[in-house]
């Protein structure tokens, strides 16, 4: 009954976010209005810490799907059995690693540094683009060595003033991505700022990704 309800749960999961990159499309740069961000990130409660026996599900579910939606299923298959997460959640908390505000400062830069979309970006913009995690998680990749990464599921929206969605797109960069660093346990936390940094590395992945195809 206990895999039953496991296969349930990872098939809710893929038919959700189904093909994970869907990278913005807003049209003629030329004319596309004045943006703003918003500072204010939503994420989820509790960070995917996904480690031990529940990574031997990695290979098949989660390795074979890769990315941030195969630590999504990894790691709801194996939040049912255990509170790791709760747990490294408030690791983040205690050592004021905020994912909220890494994605929205990595975000901003890129797009002061984006060649057409800085000039779009302004405090006053006529659209206001809203971002928000929908999955973060620290995976080890495989039960057989002791190295973890981050991975991230990024979502963005524009919208105007009366809070209408004029463009969307959302990108993931998880734990298989050899773009991110990768640290064992025992380093990043003796040194939190190595697991915040990593985190960094993935939000630019996902950014990338995002804005790559505005």
């Amino acid at each position: 009954m206990k895999t039953t309800y496991r296969l349930i749960i990872a098939f809710c999961i893929l038919t959700l976010f189904g093909c994970v990159n869907k990278p913005l499309r807003i049209g003629n740069i030329n004319t596309m209005q004045s943006f703003s961000v918003n500072e204010k990130v939503t994420i989820p409660d509790k960070v995917n810490f996904i480690s031990g026996a529940g990574e031997l599900l990695a290979p098949g579910l989660g390795g074979a799907v890769g990315g941030a939606i195969g630590g999504a299923i990894v790691g709801v298959l194996d939040a049912i059995e255990r509170d790791e997460d709760v747990k490294f959640t408030s690791f983040l908390k205690s050592n004021n690693i905020d994912i909220g505000n890494i994605v929205y400062t990595r975000f901003v830069n890129h797009i002061q540094q984006h060649p057409l979309y800085n000039s779009k970006y302004k405090e006053d913009g006529v659209l206001t683009a809203h971002l928000s995690v929908l999955y973060y998680s620290v995976i080890q990749k495989n039960i057989f060595f002791k190295y973890y990464r981050p991975g991230l599921l990024i979502k963005v929206q524009f919208k105007d003033r009366k809070g209408k969605v004029i463009a969307e797109g959302r990108a993931d960069a998880g734990a298989f991505n050899s773009n991110i660093p990768e640290e064992t346990q025992e380093n990043f936390k003796k040194n939190p700022r190595l697991l915040e940094d990593m985190f960094s590395n993935a939000a630019d992945e996902a950014i990338r990704t995002l804005l790559g195809s505005l």
